[in-house]
């Protein structure tokens, strides 16, 4: 039996092949069947066509990173340069943490050079930002017919792609429905659209216009992303691309390792590690690599090497952490325990929201980790908590994550560092600093640590930080920022 749908998606293969299989084995003819194909149109807002104005438009639904990819694999089917919407909410269906937006490939969707982006949704702030770090310039939208009116200012030949999670999709498809239905306006294409569609389609191309040239012939600041194919639960990864293009944006060379499972890696010459969070079983395995390289990583901490390391991989800096009941030996590097009260399943899971000593504005994530995690007498937080909900390091203290030397050691995803841009810059000032000492020359380097030789170079590598270190402009990171604690700080 062969079988054929007007339908776009790679997974529509599968549903036609379940269709025809089912269909053939209960004896339905082929025809009687392909007539049931054709007329199928559910109009339920999934990959519902729409006409709006004389403009094509498609609404879709995506609810996680694979859903998403599939959707971008459809806008770049276009063969012109469309407008792309998101609408995304975090009510209880959609899930609360929408770390996973890191997990999508927007990069692709650059490289379609979009005539215009749009964010909306409740966490619209969110999408914009990670939009952002794809080199994407989004304009926030607050409803969906404010994106129909944005949609109506660009040339009707401009195709419309309109993505939404689950509880956004039913507003969505009934604003669309409902412009669908109406007569639309009759003003002039080109009169309305020209003028606006290329302003937009400049924003888009140019999210970075403002970048700073790299020089090419400076020895590029070394990020490394320790264990990725391990270490890299909701979206942490995004922690390295915020690090990366803060630097790029700058104008300052950057090369990022990946230290996979198995890989060696010569911290003497990185200037900035990360490490996420993972499952159970791939925390073991990076347990056992990072045990390997326990001396050398204690050494790069000590002397003041900066070091972001999220959920897991924060648990195993300490002198032991807890996995199905059993005690596993920690690196030992900050005086602290893990443990665990219960089974993977007693959790704590929610936004949070903290003070911390390195950022003037509050610090904002989400928290997922069954471990408790106590510091001892003396060491340092990486903040308190102040939202309405969340507890950090455990049920009591009230304090998350740890601070000591470079290191910060969190159980904050989010990714931390996309809406937390002081925090960022923290990271990437000591970066610099160890870069500048790094490649400055053997003898500052290996000076001896208090004398004369290595205060000056400390003070010198200070001071080309301090210049590297301009101003962003930080409105999306903020104002993301500021929308979770309008929500969670009472």
């Amino acid at each position: 039996m062969a079988l054929h749908g007007a339908f776009n998606g790679a997974y529509m293969v599968y549903n036609l092949l379940a269709t025809g299989v089912m269909a053939s084995l209960l004896g339905c003819g082929q025809a009687s069947v392909q007539r049931a194909v054709d007329a199928f149109d559910p109009r339920n807002g999934r990959l519902q066509a729409y006409e709006i104005g004389g403009r094509k438009v498609l609404l879709n639904l995506a609810k996680n990173p694979t859903g998403f990819n599939q959707n971008l694999k459809i806008v770049a089917q276009d063969e012109g340069r469309p407008a792309v919407a998101f609408f995304i909410n975090d009510k209880e269906a959609d899930g609360h943490d929408v770390s996973w937006l890191w997990d999508i490939d927007f990069e692709e969707l650059a490289h379609n050079r979009p005539v215009a982006v749009y964010a909306g949704g409740i966490r619209g702030a969110d999408m914009a930002v990670r939009l952002k770090y794809a080199d994407i310039t989004a304009d926030r939208v607050a409803s969906p017919q404010e994106l129909l009116s944005q949609l109506d200012k660009l040339p009707r030949d401009v195709n419309a792609y309109v993505i939404a999670n689950y509880t956004s999709l039913p507003g969505v498809k009934a604003a669309l429905d409902a412009a669908a239905g109406g007569a639309g306006s009759t003003a002039d294409v080109a009169e309305r659209g020209a003028g606006s569609a290329a302003d937009a389609a400049e924003r888009a191309a140019g999210a970075a216009s403002g970048d700073v040239a790299a020089d090419g012939s400076a020895a590029p600041v070394v990020i490394a992303h320790l264990f990725p194919d391990l270490l890299n639960l909701y979206g942490d990864g995004g922690n390295v691309r915020v690090l990366e293009q803060r630097l790029r944006w700058r104008g300052v060379p950057v090369e990022v390792r990946r230290v996979n499972h198995g890989d060696s890696i010569d911290l003497a010459g990185v200037d900035v590690v990360m490490m996420g969070g993972s499952p159970d079983r791939e925390q073991r395995l990076a347990s056992a690599d990072l045990l390997e390289i326990a001396d050398d990583l204690r050494e790069y901490v000590e002397s003041g090497g900066p070091l972001l390391a999220i959920c897991g991989s924060y648990q195993m800096l300490g002198r032991q952490w807890l996995l199905d009941g059993e005690e596993v030996a920690g690196l030992g590097i900050i005086p602290m325990t893990t443990g665990r009260p219960g089974t993977s399943a007693d959790r704590l899971t929610s936004n949070i929201v903290l003070q911390s000593p390195l950022a003037g504005e509050p610090v904002v994530g989400y928290e997922n980790h069954a471990g408790r995690t106590y510091l001892d007498d003396g060491v340092q937080a990486f903040g308190e908590v102040v939202s309405s909900e969340g507890c950090g390091n455990n049920e009591q203290s009230k304090q998350d994550g740890v601070l000591y030397k470079g290191l910060i050691g969190t159980y904050l995803h989010g990714p931390l560092l996309a809406k937390n841009p002081q925090v960022a810059d923290e990271l990437l000032r000591r970066a610099l600093e160890r870069h500048a000492v790094r490649v400055g020359g053997a003898g500052a380097a290996g000076a001896d640590a208090g004398g004369p030789a290595a205060a000056g170079a400390g003070s010198a590598a200070a001071a080309t930080a301090a210049a590297v270190l301009t101003p962003l402009d930080d409105a999306a990171e903020r104002q993301a920022n500021a929308e979770l604690c309008q929500r969670f700080v009472r």
